[in-house]
Formats: structure tokens, sequence, C-alpha cells
């Protein structure tokens, strides 16, 4: 196969994929993860269901792969674990980053957090959430309020906690600023004062 039809066979994939994917965000949005089925993720797109069976193995796989490509495009808080030198402010800009993108994202978010999700999904979402949380309570660590707690329990704390206010503050008309709901789920565990030493 020469390369120009290499591209062109990835091209119409990629399409296809992206196809699949506003058909899931439609029907997901519409039903709910409990009504969403194959046959209608694949009539929506207008492709066959054999189709779908090329790019996802279930409806979760399709439901994460969307997931995914919104949390990737507005991922703030994985550079965190990078900064230098490590301060709060980091933090808190980079979770209200994270806040401001969900909101962007309202319907997806708070479908996926609400009752008509998937308790799958909202595991791996909480398990992405952990991944990234993980390297920044070692970078942060001068900043932890309860050094002595494993980093990997706060974690799961926070995460749980985030994701909870999170799914509080998209139902909310007159929610408080993104910065400030991420300083409400940072201070449990985050000094926002000079790092200790």
């Amino acid at each position: 196969m020469t390369q120009a039809a290499l591209n062109r066979h990835q091209r119409r994939r990629q399409r296809t994929q992206k196809q699949l994917e506003q058909a899931t965000y439609e029907l997901l949005i519409d039903k709910g993860f409990e009504a969403l089925t194959i046959n209608d993720i694949a009539e929506t797109a207008d492709l066959g269901r054999g189709t779908f069976y090329l790019h996802f193995q279930d409806k979760e796989q399709a439901v994460w792969t969307l997931t995914e490509r919104v949390l990737s495009e507005g991922d703030s808080i994985s550079s965190l674990a990078n900064a230098s030198p490590p301060a709060t402010v980091n933090l808190i800009d980079g979770v209200a980053h994270f806040f401001q993108h969900a909101e962007q994202h309202r319907e997806l978010f708070a479908m996926l957090l609400g009752a008509r999700g998937s308790p799958v999904v909202a595991d791996r979402l909480r398990e992405w959430l952990t991944r990234r949380f993980l390297p920044i309570f070692r970078q942060y660590r001068s900043f932890l309020i309860h050094p002595q707690l494993p980093g990997e329990l706060q974690v799961i704390l926070l995460t749980g906690s985030l994701l909870h206010l999170l799914h509080w503050w998209l139902q909310q008309e007159q929610a408080p600023p993104a910065r400030q709901a991420a300083g409400l789920v940072l201070s449990p565990y985050f000094s926002v004062e000079s790092p200790r030493p």
C-alpha cells in the first residue's frame, strides 16, 4: 500500500471514528448511558453496526474514548507536576481551568457524573484524574497539610471530592467562580501559604 493510500485510509478511519463519537455524544446527552445502544449509535452515524466494532469493543469504550478526547483537549492538570517552582497558585489555576473546560462541555460532564451516567465511565474518569494527581502530590509535597498521610490516599480523596464538587457546580445557575471552586477542593490538602520546610 502506498503512503498516499495509507494516509487516505487513515483519514477515512478518523472521519468514521469522529462520526461515531458525535453520534455517541448526541445519543448520550439525549438518552443517557443505560438507554444508549450500539445499534442507535451506528444508525445515527449512518454506518453499519460492524463498523462500530471496528472502532470500539462496546458502548463503554465508545463513551470513554469520547470522554478521554474531551479531557485531553483541556488537560491543565498534567503539566502541574512539572511546574517549577511549585506554587499553589499553579494548582488552583490548573484545577480552575479543568472546571472551566468541564463547563464548556457541561452537558457531557453533568450526564457522566449524574444518575444517567455510567459507573464504569465515572470510575475511569476518577482513574484518569488519579493518574494526573499522583505526581502532583509528590511535586507539591512541601505544600501538603497532612504530609504524614499516604499521597495515594489523599489523591483518592481529592479526586472523589473534585468530581462531586464538579457535578454540583455544573448544576448551579449561580455557581461560584471556577477559581473559588478549585480553592475549595484543594484547601483540605494543600496549604495556600508558603511551603512547609
